[in-house]
């Protein structure tokens, strides 16, 4: 019973609804006690002798605990959560067990009516696992009780062609992870032809109908074409993955969004700023502005007008970021903002805390290619206007981090504005550094947060520093 303190906490903020209110209204006076209890940091000897005046392993105590957790596994099979998708999966599951406590129940007519109805629910939305369970307790109705042997035949054909999907969606769902594991790694670029391959076969798989085998084609399609470099492809197949989605018989959001944000990405990755704008500012149209997606978007958004350098639009939508940082509790998420502070300040000319920023920023530091490097730089820029007694340590942490780090093709630009940048903050002329085209990311982890000319402007605008 690990688990049940972990279920108290999130009750507030997750499972709290009228269903689970009255599941609680139903907690005797000890339950109510130690679900109080278990929201504190008390310890479980503490509780123990508060309510039963002995150890936690009494036997009292084991009963108080796993009666609690009974109901709290109650309320959770009640909450109505996640998206749209998500809250018809979680309705149908609930319609399932249903059926399977029916089952058991030997109310079968009640059984029959249920499971039929809810067979059709889970066809509908790809559900394969759950529709081939029904069908196969409707075959076995139908054979051994109703007598309705071409009935019993069809459900039974319909449970062996859905587990055949559901087979193949775990097939290549294992695939899928295994490829997703390699990112990052020399092995994913190597694995090139595997992933043409593997969505070859998902191709072929289309008439199953099945939404996941889809959306596990266009994912291995779009990382093939990522590592080809094949931007046209790219965009295609983002938009007939979008399109796909806009053409299911029920709302699939989240898996549609992942092909947005993908394809916003290859915009930005090559400069297509407009293209991007666009594209964020139809979605934001569309998108529940309650919905964790629509404050993804506000972020993408946020990286456009910083690298535009549209000061007043960018504060606009930093501020929104802040006020509403806990629809999103990803920890790179709080880190992203951490960077975006840094170079709103640098913007706006504005004073940071920076021994507060150095508590709270979390995971950078372990992420090298991704917001460390935009985060030295801008710790360097700010101490050159701020604090130029500092700078030289500054400078040596870019550059430490830019030659271990930084060695690849794609990041000769940075690699170059790095060292324009040394240039620059020392006093001594680069003229004989040419920084070449941006190429690098404009994304969630792109390197260049504000176009690096805009940044040298920025500095040469600023005081020159004198180094003793």
């Amino acid at each position: 019973m690990k688990g049940l303190r972990k279920l108290v906490r999130i009750y507030d903020e997750l499972l709290k609804n009228k269903t689970s209110k009255f599941i609680r209204s139903s907690f005797n006076k000890k339950e109510e006690a130690l679900f109080n209890h278990y929201q504190t940091s008390v310890s479980e000897n503490t509780i123990s002798k508060k309510l039963y005046n002995s150890s936690p392993s009494h036997q009292s105590y084991q009963s108080l605990k796993k009666s609690l957790l009974e109901k709290l596994y109650s309320i959770v099979l009640t909450s109505n959560v996640g998206k749209s998708y998500q809250k018809q999966r979680l309705e149908l599951g609930r319609e399932f067990l249903v059926v399977k406590v029916l089952s058991v129940l030997k109310q079968r007519s009640l059984m029959v009516s249920i499971a039929e109805k809810t067979l059709q629910k889970c066809l509908k939305f790809h559900l394969y696992h759950e529709a081939a369970e029904l069908s196969r307790i409707l075959s076995d109705h139908y054979s051994v009780f109703a007598k309705k042997i071409k009935q019993a035949e069809t459900y039974y054909e319909l449970s062996l062609h859905c587990f055949d999907i559901y087979r193949k969606e775990l097939e290549y769902g294992w695939k899928y992870s295994y490829f997703r594991s390699l990112y990052g790694t020399p092995e994913f670029e190597s694995s090139v032809d595997e992933f043409s391959t593997t969505a070859n076969g998902l191709k072929d798989l289309f008439h199953l109908n099945s939404s996941r085998l889809c959306f596990y084609h266009y994912e291995l399609r779009f990382f093939e074409f990522y590592i080809k470099k094949d931007i046209d492809q790219m965009v295609t197949t983002c938009l007939e993955a979008i399109s796909y989605y806009d053409h299911l018989p029920f709302s699939h959001n989240s898996a549609k969004h992942i092909f947005t944000f993908h394809l916003i990405e290859v915009y930005l990755n090559h400069n297509k700023l407009e293209e991007a704008k666009s594209l964020i500012l139809s979605f934001l149209e569309q998108v529940d502005s309650k919905n964790a997606s629509y404050y993804r978007y506000k972020e993408l958004l946020l990286r456009v007008y910083l690298f535009e350098m549209d000061i007043q639009k960018a504060k606009k939508v930093y501020d929104y970021l802040v006020k509403n940082i806990r629809k999103l509790s990803n920890i790179y998420t709080l880190d992203r903002l951490i960077i975006y502070e840094m170079y709103m300040a640098i913007l706006t000319n504005s004073k940071l805390n920076f021994r507060k920023i150095l508590y709270n920023i979390n995971r950078v530091k372990q992420d090298k290619k991704g917001m460390h490097v935009p985060f030295l730089i801008a710790q360097a820029i700010y101490y050159y206007k701020n604090d130029p007694d500092k700078l030289i340590d500054k400078l040596d942490a870019l550059n430490q981090y830019a030659y271990k780090y930084l060695k690849e093709d794609q990041f000769e630009r940075t690699r170059q504005f790095i060292k324009i940048l040394n240039r620059v903050l020392s006093g001594k002329s680069y003229s004989d550094i040419a920084m070449e085209e941006r190429k690098e990311k404009l994304s969630n982890y792109g390197l260049e947060m504000v176009s690096y000319e805009s940044l040298l402007n920025i500095i040469q605008s600023s005081k020159p520093v004198t180094f003793s």
